[in-house]
């Protein structure tokens, strides 16, 4: 399942017991994403507030947001939730 430092490991636990620090803010379960073409964090989705602060060079989201200041924890993903940030764009298919 997973491939790291050129070790394979069966399980997402096996890579946790190796690398313990690696997967801090991991999860792994649904995280409760929109659908293409608007791919935000449903409301109750586990990724919300479970990542980590990355800095200023990303204190915008993928819709223009602007992400908490530090130190509160960011949402996991393109998109910060938010019920007050604006809605991304909603790209259209080719045809």
């Amino acid at each position: 399942i997973v491939y790291w430092g050129g070790t394979e490991y069966a399980t997402l636990a096996a890579f946790k017991a190796a690398y313990p620090t690696m997967e801090v803010n991991g999860l792994s379960t649904n995280p409760l994403i929109n659908p293409f073409p608007t791919p935000t964090l449903q409301s109750g989705s586990p990724a919300i507030v479970a990542g980590a602060n990355l800095g200023a060079s990303y204190n915008v989201d993928k819709s223009g947001f602007t992400r908490p200041s530090a130190p509160a924890p960011w949402d996991i993903g393109a998109y910060q939730f938010d019920t007050l940030a604006p809605s991304p764009p909603v790209l259209n298919s080719v045809r």
